[in-house]
């Protein structure tokens, strides 16, 4: 899974987009998270 961010959520920060990452690891994982909204 390449550690690339999704702009379509429109990021405000750098942090925006490390969430968005690491969001993504998880779901992979299926660990729960809030950090970014699922993509419906």
């Amino acid at each position: 899974m390449p550690a690339s961010p999704g702009f379509y959520h429109k990021p405000l920060s750098v942090q925006d987009m490390i969430d968005f990452v690491v969001a993504r690891v998880l779901d992979h994982l299926d660990v729960p998270h809030n950090l970014v909204a699922a993509w419906g």
